[in-house]
């Protein structure tokens, strides 16, 4: 049955989305009136129209997770187009960011705030809060509204609103330490906190308090899993899949007869190897990645509050987060595939490290190679300069490293006078990341000795040309101290590009009661803000320049700033006993994008104890971010490797019909990652939403709960980026005999019509020509209002006590979200892969708890639907795993925590993605790290 003194939201009987074991988020007196998130009005029963999901403190330390972004990656409301740590790997646009994505609709449609106020979007990305500034040690609970465009908070949250709430005043000290220990080798996580306080509001009139959190996770590489350590999978489930790249070392020279590798048929083991008998050597870039990032973060909360009178507090909030994030990529490529212009790399003649093969003509070691293409070896001379396709391998992994400060300063009062509540508040908030390079990343102008008309060089300098390689590197194999010399001063070491985001403003709210209906008082509230939102990212010399090889491009500044002022109101109509309605409104003026107003309504139907009913629609308004209308045109690569579809119309195929390289196969077009072009765009136009929602929540008594919400948001004009390779393979496919079929690189063979028509120059949306070569120049994905997406599905929460027995309290929970349906542009997008990553249609954890005595155990099953891989050729398994857990509290003010992830060590489902560098699994559903221990104990001194 309901109770009035119950604090909990929406879900508040059926628990967290964490563990399905939620509890009121604190004890409350039955006259004490509250605020839960998704409400601006007070009151004594939490139960209001709206959904929310409270994830407590309990709840967090039985999941044994330390991150705030790997907790909410459990969430079952959390779907597709979320980013977390692994996706960053290898991505220059935001490395550092982790954010959450309700709905699958993405980060950018998710607002994340911090004690109902917003923080600094990322200074990287500009789109989204990032969840690494949160540090869990200062967490007292989680409030999910899962009813989106939020009329309070901002209708730019379509898909939701995540509120994380701190502790607001604490005595005494708390320490706490946890780690995580997987039973292999890598990824190791530590952590610890300490929070601090004094002072009584209700005795002294005053509080301060402060937390300070440290947590750690260890490297996890991609050659301690079995199923990552290689990109290169002859017997892969749906058919050979190589990823192996053609810039590899020893390095493949561009010959009259095709691209042939002296190294052949030894190659450079491990990491470069032959994946076919007569094809070249292949560079096996997986082999030397990370797949979990190493990462450190350090965080600080201090709090200070005084009672000035009993009408009157003043409050002073600080918090400081420093996330340091090192991303380690496969060494340098470089070829005319990487430089800015597609300038051969070349090695001087009569260098020391020349290739030579036996003549059998002259009986001699001669300047020369062996054909291995058509298994005869037939020996071809070398003369001159010689074009390579090289990896840098001494060079060391490409590691550039984000540093990301995370500041706010909240100063304000609240209090009341009379019979009403208020809040008033100033805000400031910054997110400052410094990304520096620290290994094997190479100057371009550097390495191939360039000229220009006005030193330094960089490929955007007037006159700039490419000169030669320095005949000390040995682009064939291992280099010797002279090399190596010659590699590190090529080398690019110290920050390349500094971003900072700021919001500021002020923010207020009145809240009270004006009347009564037959059904009691009429609660009303009334507020607004005014905010400014700056961003500056500024790529510095060497990536303006486009002077790095391999890096895909010049990054140019991202410069921006727009004010908001909002007001808003909401009233609560208690039409007659067990009825209310709720009205809330918004209005949004925006400096570059005009005036709107949203509004939500909400009904809640309580006819028995034990039955309510609660309904909701409304309309949200997004404007596109800064970088969105802002970002300046840069350049990127397809996930997976193609061939260019116009090279083989018009040079010939890259590889035979059984699969094997041919002669005119060339690392630059051939099973290689062809370009991307994306970016701001000034044109773009506001999203806007409209979303319903009508659920049921069942009480038949306090041993069980059960809730139902379905709901629906329907997206106009959502701002996106196109999947480049989608758009790629759909182009290339309808040339090939099967339209339907998955673009295989190494095997597909184009039809004589469709490379008549590729002759043509027959292009399609997105694809462009090279004018001059009059090969594929780039794939455009620039952002765009790229469609209308509806998406619709129902949200089931279930808690209930199973037994109580002599031996213990046994009960049990079912926190759900299913997808039913997300079209974009019609086209069905739940349980596939598409752009970045899949939709899941379900996904759920169902728990299992035991409470006996000072004991707690825990289990925990989750479970993430399967998917159509990428490709559409095969389905992705699901992603299932048990965790379990021991709380023991049988001595005084002692906490301590035994506990197992993945206990059945599921390894992760194979996907042939190739979105992320990752291989063999997808990363935006699984983790890596197979079984894990963890251990936790907390002790507080009063």
């Amino acid at each position: 049955m309901f109770k009035k003194t119950q604090l909990a939201a929406a879900a508040a009987l059926v628990g967290s989305g964490l563990l399905c074991a939620g509890s009121p988020a604190a004890a409350q007196d039955s006259t004490q009136r509250i605020e839960i998130t998704g409400s601006a009005t007070k009151r004594i029963d939490a139960e209001t129209a709206l959904p929310v999901t409270v994830i407590t403190r309990d709840d967090i330390a039985k999941s044994g997770v330390t991150t705030a972004a790997e907790l909410l990656d459990r969430l079952s409301a959390n779907n597709g187009g979320g980013y977390n740590q692994a996706l960053a790997i290898g991505d220059g646009a935001r490395p550092g960011f982790a954010g959450a994505s309700l709905r699958g609709l993405g980060s950018n449609t998710t607002l994340v705030l911090l004690n109902g106020r917003r923080l600094a979007v990322y200074a990287l990305d500009g789109g989204g809060v990032d969840l690494n500034s949160i540090a869990l040690g200062a967490i007292e609970r989680i409030e999910i509204l899962k009813d989106g465009a939020s009329a309070l908070y901002g209708t730019d949250a379509i898909a939701g609103v995540i509120n994380f709430i701190t502790r607001k005043d604490f005595g005494g000290i708390e320490l706490s330490a946890s780690a995580r220990v997987p039973q292999a080798a890598g990824g190791r996580t530590s952590q610890a906190s300490v929070t601090a306080g004094f002072g009584d509001l209700a005795k002294n009139r005053f509080n301060v308090f402060g937390n300070l959190s440290w947590d750690k996770t260890g490297q996890l590489k991609a050659s301690q899993r079995e199923y990552s350590k290689t990109s290169f999978l002859p017997n892969a489930p749906g058919g050979p899949f190589d990823r192996t790249s053609g810039n590899t070392i020893p390095a493949s020279v561009a010959t009259p007869v095709g691209v042939l590798n002296p190294g052949v048929p030894n190659c450079l083991p491990p990491s470069s190897f032959q994946t076919a008998s007569t094809g070249a050597c292949r560079f096996d870039y997986a082999s030397v990645i990370d797949i979990l990032v190493p990462q450190e973060r350090v965080g600080g909360l201090a709090r200070a509050t005084l009672q000035v009178s009993n009408d009157i507090e003043l409050f002073a909030e600080f918090n400081k987060t420093r996330t340091v994030s090192p991303f380690r990529i496969s060494p340098t490529p470089a070829s005319s595939a990487t430089t800015f212009a597609g300038d051969p790399v070349l090695y001087p003649a009569g260098g020391k490290w020349y290739p030579k093969a036996l003549n059998p003509a002259t009986g001699l070691l001669e300047p020369g190679v062996l054909n291995h293409l058509d298994g005869s070896n037939a020996f071809v001379p070398l003369a001159g300069p010689i074009e390579v396709f090289w990896r840098t391998l001494d060079a060391g992994p490409r590691t550039n490293e984000s540093t990301a400060d995370q500041d706010r300063i909240v100063l304000g009062t609240r209090g009341t006078f009379g019979n009403w509540d208020y809040d008033f508040a100033f805000l400031r908030s910054t997110s400052k990341v410094t990304e520096r390079y620290t290994e094997g990343q190479l100057y371009e102008s550097k390495l191939l000795n360039s000229t220009c008309n006005t030193p330094p060089c960089s490929p955007l300098s007037p006159g700039y040309a490419v000169g030669q390689l320095n005949p000390d590197i040995n682009p064939f194999g291992r280099n010797d101290a002279a090399g190596l010399a010659a590699l590190r001063s090529a080398l690019v070491l110290g920050p390349v590009r500094i971003g900072k985001s700021t919001r500021e403003g002020f923010d207020g709210k009145i809240s009270g009661e004006i009347g009564k209906l037959p059904g009691g008082p009429i609660a009303v509230a009334i507020g607004g803000e005014r905010r400014t939102e700056k961003l500056d990212d500024q790529p510095l010399a060497v990536l303006n320049g486009g002077d790095i090889i391999g890096g895909g491009g010049n990054q140019l500044p991202v410069i921006g700033k727009r004010t908001v002022t909002a007001v808003f109101g909401e009233v609560v109509l208690p039409v007659f006993k067990g009825f209310e309605a709720l009205v809330q409104a918004r209005y949004d003026k925006y400096s570059d994008f005009g005036n709107t107003t949203n509004p939500k309504f909400g009904l809640r139907w309580q006819p028995t104890r034990e039955f309510l009913v609660r309904a909701s629609t409304g309309t949200g308004f997004r404007a596109p971010t800064l970088p969105d209308l802002l970002g300046q045109v840069t350049q990127t690569n397809t996930g997976n490797n193609y061939n260019d579809p116009y090279f083989e119309a018009k040079r010939g195929d890259c590889f035979t019909a059984a699969g094997l390289p041919t002669a005119v196969n060339t690392p630059q077009y051939c099973n290689a990652q062809l370009t991307v072009n994306q970016g701001g765009n000034p044109n773009l136009q506001p999203e806007k939403s409209r979303q319903a929602t009508i659920g049921i929540v069942f009480q038949p008594n306090s041993d069980l709960s059960v809730a139902v919400d379905l709901w629906k948001i329907r997206m106009k004009g959502q701002i996106a980026i196109p999947d480049a390779d989608a758009l790629l393979e759909g182009f290339i496919n309808q040339f090939l005999q099967n339209p339907a079929a998955a673009y295989d690189p190494t095997t597909a063979k184009l039809t004589a019509a469709g490379k008549a028509a590729l002759q043509g120059n027959v292009t399609a949306d997105g694809i462009f020509i090279d004018a001059t070569t009059g090969f594929l120049d780039f794939v455009n994905a620039r952002f765009g209002n790229i469609a209308s997406t509806d998406t619709t599905g129902v949200d089931i929460s279930v808690k209930g006590v199973l037994a109580r027995t002599s031996y213990g309290e046994f009960s049990g929970g079912l926190e759900s979200s299913y997808i039913d349906s997300q079209k974009q542009g019609g086209v069905e997008l739940v349980g596939t892969y598409s752009a970045f990553g899949p939709i899941v249609r379900w996904k759920h954890n169902v728990s299992l708890d035991w409470k006996f005595g000072a004991w707690n155990t825990s289990l925990l099953f989750n479970h993430t639907a399967g998917y159509v891989d990428q490709g559409g050729a095969r389905k992705v398994s699901p992603w299932e795993t048990l965790d379990m857990s021991l709380v023991y509290r049988g001595v005084k003010n002692l906490s301590l925590r035994v506990g197992v992830n993945n206990l059945l060590d599921k390894a992760p489902p194979y996907s042939r993605q190739g979105d992320y560098f990752h291989v063999g699994y997808d990363p935006t559903i699984a983790d890596p790290r197979g079984r894990t221990w963890s251990f936790g104990a907390t002790y507080r001194f009063f």
